[in-house]
């Protein structure tokens, strides 16, 4: 509806430009899928291929993690039915999109309209043992992006540079000809998107915190960093060791390199790029506060006239598609 009001008004004059964000939900946790969708996959997705990391000792966080979350005995069977439904899911977002092109295409704003899809975070659906995001493996932090503008941008092709996700901004802004936004912290790909050969610094950040009282995460406080630069990626953990991984060498991540001495080099640099602008100890304390802060803020809600009635109640049916 809101793609057919935007062509009236093209069409009318009433406007020169548009820009929409359409946010889908799909494919997200709890997996609950509708049934036609699970059976299309029903049989075809079988178990997680990455298991035990090479030593056979995972890292202290990932188990605390995995302990706390109860899932260190997942069955095989739960196992392929939660892959499955994850994979329904994401069919299920496939058509979603297609309803959204099909209708740039009925609408012809298809040929003149920068199309970027990509998401907010991956999931590990059961590779490494692990569930949900949260973590730094490649099936957590690593996430889609495609675009399409035809006439501007080469058909086919992929980019194995790597870029962030605060730099899309940034590119939709040149890629329609808008000044940059002031102040802010991505870089523009754009050129990048239209010629491989373009200069481009590998170098990108994730990061993972958490204060003492929030209810999905681990007992304690948790302040992680990662740091991926060209091959490497090194996972930073406050008060615990670090990983470090060789993306091209061993795309998998079962092969931890952080005390192996041909890498010490490597894991010194990268450390020092974690930390560089970066205080987990400044940030545990601000982190900290800030609970502080909403436990005042919240008594002061429940004792102040009228009571609140914009809340949102989480029931059971609201995680299903066939509504």
């Amino acid at each position: 509806d809101v793609l057919d009001e935007l062509a009236a008004d093209l069409r009318a004059g009433r406007r020169e430009h548009f820009a929409l964000t359409v946010g889908l939900m799909l494919p997200h946790a709890p997996f609950v899928a509708r049934k036609e969708d699970f059976d299309r996959f029903a049989g075809r997705v079988g178990l997680a291929e990455r298991r035990a990391p090479a030593n056979g000792h995972p890292h202290p966080w990932l188990s605390e993690w995995s302990g706390h979350r109860d899932i260190i005995d997942v069955t095989d069977e739960e196992e392929r039915r939660a892959r499955t439904a994850y994979y329904a899911l994401v069919f299920s977002m496939d058509r979603m999109i297609g309803r959204l092109l099909d209708r740039l295409d009925a609408l012809g704003l298809r040929d003149d309209t920068l199309v970027v899809y990509t998401s907010d975070h991956g999931e590990q659906i059961g590779e490494h043992g692990l569930w949900w995001k949260h973590t730094f493996y490649e099936d957590s932090v690593r996430v889609p992006l495609i675009m399409a503008l035809p006439g501007s941008l080469p058909e086919g092709q992929r980019r194995d540079q790597v870029v962030n996700l605060i730099d899309v901004t940034a590119t939709m802004l040149e890629a329609t000809g808008a000044p940059p936004l002031t102040n802010g912290d991505g870089v523009s790909f754009w050129r990048l998107a239209q010629d491989d050969a373009v200069p481009w610094q590998n170098l990108t950040y994730s990061e993972y915190c958490q204060g003492s009282r929030f209810d999905w995460g681990i007992p304690g406080t948790t302040q992680a960093r990662m740091v991926r630069f060209g091959r490497y990626k090194l996972n930073y953990y406050h008060r615990m060791p670090p990983q470090l991984f060789d993306l091209q060498d061993d795309p998998d991540e079962m092969n931890d390199l952080a005390d192996a001495r041909h890498h010490a080099a490597v894991r010194a640099q990268l450390v020092r790029e974690a930390l560089r602008g970066w205080d987990p100890d400044e940030i545990e304390a601000r982190i900290e506060q800030r609970i502080a802060d909403k436990a005042i803020l919240r008594d002061w809600a429940n004792q102040v006239e009228p009571p609140s009635t914009h809340l949102w109640p989480m029931r059971a049916d609201h995680n299903r598609l066939d509504t």
